[in-house]
């Protein structure tokens, strides 16, 4: 089956993401990955008006060191639509690496 009609847009900011979900409200529709939402689409599950795609938010696709106290005490930020494997080779996150399967939906 196919999805019902509707509008998708791309923003490349949080901001310009932000302005979409606030002005199209309970409309819009959230894909980051597309496991869950897409399916739902194509079954009409789910028929939103506009998909928001915040895959091109560069931001969201971050991981990074928030905050290092403790030897055992580390706080990672993983952005909305970073990906479990490359969050774990970037940068600083390579803290959590070993540590992001358990934590994460794979």
């Amino acid at each position: 089956m196919r999805p019902a009609p509707f509008d998708y847009v791309a923003p490349r900011t949080v901001d310009e993401a932000l302005d979409l979900l606030a002005r199209h409200g309970d409309e819009a529709k959230v894909l980051a990955g597309g496991q869950s939402l897409v399916p739902m689409m194509n079954m009409r599950l789910v028929r939103p008006a506009v998909v928001v795609d915040l895959n091109r938010v560069a931001t969201l696709g971050e991981a990074s060191l928030l905050h290092a106290g403790r030897p055992t005490v580390v706080t990672v930020g993983v952005g909305a639509a970073a990906v479990t494997g490359e969050s774990t080779r970037s940068g600083d996150a390579t803290l959590i690496k070993g540590r992001a399967r358990p934590v994460s939906s794979l």
